[in-house]
């Protein structure tokens, strides 16, 4: 997935290669281009989309959608965004947060105090570290439902999709 998000290659690219049979090439490799071509950005997020899908209720999920107000100001790309319900799904890594901003600040710090821009529009942040995916996906996802599900019918006329 990183060769993908940082732009080293194409999703396209990287398909032909494996369509062509690249002794490298894996099942794991063909999955990746999937769920990088419907939105993920990492492997978390990929977990986190399979979930989503499999759930008998929850509605449908953005990945990676860019969040604008009416007038065009940026809110955030969320991980996970429920229209539906304004409930965005970010998930938390160190591994990728971890270290200090060119003026010393915590990263991971300014990661997390990021998420308060979609409350200030009314928008519910649910964190999920990529652990939580991987060790304990039904506890997690049944708590995602227990959120997403009550806030159906959610809208908003300032938060949009750009």
């Amino acid at each position: 997935m990183a060769i993908l998000q940082n732009r080293r290659t194409s999703a396209d690219r990287l398909a032909s290669e494996i369509e062509y049979g690249r002794p490298n090439a894996t099942g794991g490799m063909v999955e990746a281009v999937v769920d990088f071509r419907r939105g993920s950005w990492s492997v978390a997020e990929a977990e986190l989309a399979v979930l989503v899908r499999e759930h008998p209720d929850l509605p449908r999920m953005v990945q990676n959608p860019r969040l604008v107000t009416a007038g065009g100001k940026r809110i955030g790309t969320p991980d996970g965004y429920f229209p539906d319900a304004g409930v965005v799904v970010q998930v938390h890594s160190r591994k990728y947060h971890d270290g200090f901003t060119d003026t010393g600040g915590d990263k991971f710090a300014s990661t997390m105090e990021k998420d308060l821009d979609y409350q200030t529009f009314g928008i519910v942040v649910v964190p999920v570290a990529p652990t939580t995916l991987r060790d304990t996906p039904g506890t997690f996802i049944g708590k995602l439902a227990s959120v997403v599900l009550p806030r159906l019918g959610w809208q908003s006329d300032d938060v949009l999709i750009a």
